[in-house]
């Protein structure tokens, strides 16, 4: 019922997949978002797609994340918390937004570009999920 709203009314859906993501990008639902972690190649193939996929703070110390980071579009990024898990590490808990300026400054560095560049096109990708300025679909959690 909840999805059937919101596509009535254009909001986004954000499904929490944690495990499920290669199933449910097979499946592909109607729904504007997604939440996934999964595969690099996985993660690139939602991200051709047309699909936002968003880095948790972990991006700081987990080299799979980091990873995920570098080879995704920037203009397919977003940043996310996933509180109040997936912290930096085990005893950073529990996460919260607080964090998301030093994830930003890690993916910026792994990816080598400019922090305030970065910052400045993941915002423009919030504006186009949330504010309808474009089609918007999107995969969460990287």
């Amino acid at each position: 019922e909840l999805c059937r709203i919101a596509r009535r009314h254009s909001l986004p859906i954000i499904l929490h997949t944690r495990g499920a993501e290669a199933k449910v990008f097979e499946v592909r639902p109607e729904s504007h978002c997604l939440h996934s972690g999964g595969k690099r190649k996985l993660g690139k193939q939602i991200a051709d797609a047309g699909y936002f996929l968003s880095i948790p703070t972990s991006v700081m110390k987990n080299e799979h994340v980091q990873g995920m980071c570098r080879v995704l579009p920037k203009e397919n990024l977003l940043t996310e918390t996933d509180a109040p898990y997936q912290g930096v590490d085990r005893d950073d808990f529990p996460n919260e937004p607080k964090n998301i300026p030093e994830a930003l400054a890690s993916m910026a560095e792994v990816r080598g570009e400019s922090c305030d560049e970065l910052r400045d096109q993941i915002l423009q990708n919030y504006d186009r999920l949330f504010m309808h300025r474009a089609p918007a679909r999107a995969l969460f959690n990287a």
